[in-house]
């Protein structure tokens, strides 16, 4: 449900940011290719994102036909 950002450095890597999200438990998470956005997916077939440098939180529109669970992301180069 928390999705904690860290500056890794190789020696104290800080945490810069944390984000709670309401009935969302997080079961995957991953930098967009341009590293401005974190996508997640959760238990059902919802997707939220957050833009970094704002910290705002967007829901991305449902890509599933149906309603099972996206259980991970896989990214590609961007185009």
């Amino acid at each position: 449900k928390t999705l904690r950002l860290f500056a890794v450095d190789g020696e104290e890597n800080p945490k810069v940011a944390s984000y709670h999200f309401k009935r969302f438990p997080i079961l995957g998470a991953a930098f967009t290719p341009t590293g401005d956005q974190v996508l997640m997916t959760s238990t059902t077939s919802q997707i939220w994102g957050l833009d970094v440098s704002s910290g705002e939180p967007f829901e991305v529109r449902s890509i599933a036909s149906d309603k099972s669970a996206l259980r991970c992301l896989a990214k590609g180069p961007s185009p």
